[in-house]
């Protein structure tokens, strides 16, 4: 499964209201993979937060869980609305047993796109 943080979360809340959250932790539990995109472009209200430690925690030693952020770990308890306590829990869980694949330089989307100095290419 793929998935924006964004639309999880907002996935998650709806769940939540429905009294549903349960289920749906149990799904997501059970996907062989989940991917979760763009993790840390907007900082997360504590009660979203919360609800991605619970994704986290149900995939922890049951399932895979891949997760993409343009925030090295030390900036993490930005994403976690300044929770530091809560990112380090977080971190601890996702860092164990894992691969981390650190990607630097410029973005593969605007790959032949920008020139030199970083701006457009004309055709």
């Amino acid at each position: 499964m793929f998935t924006t943080a964004a639309d999880l979360l907002d996935e998650l809340v709806a769940a939540q209201v429905s009294n549903t959250l349960g289920k749906v932790l149990q799904i997501l539990r059970g996907q062989e993979f989940l991917a979760v995109d763009e993790l840390g472009y907007t900082a997360m209200a504590p009660n979203r937060a919360a609800l991605f430690f619970q994704v986290v925690s149900q995939k922890y030693g049951h399932s895979s869980l891949a997760v993409t952020t343009n925030l090295p770990f030390d900036q993490w308890g930005k994403i976690f609305g300044g929770d530091e306590v809560l990112a380090a829990a977080i971190l601890d869980r996702l860092l164990h047993h894992s691969e981390v694949f650190a990607i630097n330089g410029p973005s593969y989307r605007l790959r032949g796109k920008l020139g030199k100095e970083g701006s457009p290419s004309h055709p």
